[in-house]
């Protein structure tokens, strides 16, 4: 299991950091933050890995406080994600959105 700062959590899908247990906390914690900052608009974006689609549904199913939920059409970089959504001037600021790579 590995921890990322600054870039999320990672583990096994089901296992560890991916169990029913902490991600009902995590969500809870995650949707108070995102009402607090009137976050209204997240964009989620994956990579190739198969478990992409289980984690996306996870993500989706759980944040319950935004207007819209973007999904990227095909895999991209977590760096192109990054850019994306600072291009668009979304990453926390201007239209209060916030970016996600699964």
């Amino acid at each position: 299991m590995k921890i990322f700062g600054d870039d999320g959590f990672r583990d096994v899908t089901f296992r560890g950091l991916m169990n029913k247990e902490f991600l009902d906390d995590f969500f809870n914690s995650l949707n108070y933050f995102l009402n607090k900052k009137k976050i209204s608009r997240i964009y989620i974006g994956y990579d190739t890995r198969k478990s992409y689609q289980d984690i996306i549904s996870i993500i989706v199913q759980n944040v319950k406080v935004v207007k819209e939920i973007r999904i990227f059409n095909k895999p991209v970089t977590t760096p192109y994600s990054h850019f994306i959504s600072k291009k668009k001037k979304s990453f926390c600021n201007y239209d209060n959105s916030l970016s996600f790579q699964t």
